[in-house]
């Protein structure tokens, strides 16, 4: 999930995000990468300096990124499986 929250404020603020505060978030606030704080308990939150910002919020478990990366190999063995049987039934 990728979201971009465009932000104008007259002065420092908290920007409360209705959003459960899993691991496999990132933040970033006009490119640069920030912290969340938790809010009400279980949601997350991020400090907003005065201005006009950018926030962007993306979603990369590394759940993920091991399942890619399995995958990958998966389907790397399979395609090495399928060639090496082709030239022994060729033989």
């Amino acid at each position: 999930n990728h979201r971009t929250v465009y932000i104008d404020t007259p002065e420092n603020a908290i920007l409360s995000l209705s959003r459960v505060d899993y691991s496999g978030w990132e933040a970033l606030l006009n490119g640069q990468s920030v912290e969340f704080i938790r809010a009400y308990g279980g949601l997350t939150a991020v400090e907003i300096p005065a201005g006009q910002h950018t926030l962007e919020l993306k979603f990369v478990p590394l759940s993920y990124t091991i399942g890619g990366i399995l995958s990958l190999m998966t389907w790397l063995g399979l395609a090495i499986v399928l060639v090496l049987s082709i030239f022994r039934g060729r033989r």
